[in-house]
């Protein structure tokens, strides 16, 4: 199991008080979900893919008014 951890040195990004640029980093979002997604243990998947239906069949009846 890896670990990450921040130090001082390579955090100072945090603090510049630069505005974060989400269009930006859509791209990169989306490979690192990509890749966690792959990494993950097929039963855990199952979870969250089971969870994303149900999230999207709410929004579904939502905008159905139903």
């Amino acid at each position: 199991m890896s670990t990450i951890s921040v130090t001082a040195e390579n955090s100072s990004w945090l603090l510049t008080g630069q505005p974060f640029e989400p269009e930006a980093h859509l791209a990169d979002a989306a490979r690192i979900a990509q890749a966690i997604a792959q990494l993950m243990d097929p039963e855990w998947r199952e979870v969250v893919d089971e969870e994303r239906r149900e999230k999207r069949r709410i929004a579904s009846l939502s905008r159905s008014g139903a």
